[in-house]
């Protein structure tokens, strides 16, 4: 279906995308990572070089890099993989709040998979990009830090030493 959409509608199409986006989940469920990435991340650039990458689609893309790396951070104990899925839901969950708002269905989802996924990496731990502010539950647009203070906590918090780190469960 994606070499026809190619033919008839051209290499820059949402189907395109949408055929890409597919063929990710696909290698996903086979277990084959690095082909489930490469099809989801081709997907995510041809989003967002259509659309803006303020848009839903984008969203739902971010969406599935997410999940895909919480899937290997599961499945390695590895918590550099737990924070890429952070920051994507993260992502995710800033653009439908934006575009959809904090009711919608795919936003809540989207929350939940960044709580779940926080849930494994140590408390306190945060990325350069990810600071743990975010748009509080009422959609009032005010910045609060997870734990609720307006103050940014010490980073190293609760970190360890060392590139990769085992999950704790």
């Amino acid at each position: 279906a994606l070499e026809i959409d190619r033919k008839v509608a051209g290499d820059e199409t949402l189907e395109v995308a949408t055929g890409l986006m597919n063929l990710g989940s696909v290698f996903r469920s086979m277990g084959d990572f690095e082909k489930s990435l490469e099809h989801h991340q081709q997907s995510l650039d041809l989003k967002i070089n259509l659309l803006g990458p303020k848009h839903e689609e984008v969203a739902k893309s971010q969406l599935n890099i997410g999940l895909l790396f919480e899937e290997q951070g599961k499945q390695h104990e590895d918590l550099d993989f737990f924070r890429k899925a952070k920051q994507k839901f993260k992502q995710a969950v800033d653009i439908y709040s934006q575009v959809l708002g904090d009711k919608r269905d795919s936003t809540k989802k989207a929350r939940k998979a960044l709580d779940r996924v926080r849930e494994n990496l140590p408390s306190g731990d945060t990325t350069e990009e990810d600071d743990d502010d975010e748009l509080d539950d009422s959609g009032s647009g005010v910045a609060v830090s997870r734990s609720g203070m307006t103050q940014r906590g010490a980073r190293s918090r609760g970190a360890r030493a060392g590139g990769r780190r085992r999950a704790e469960e």
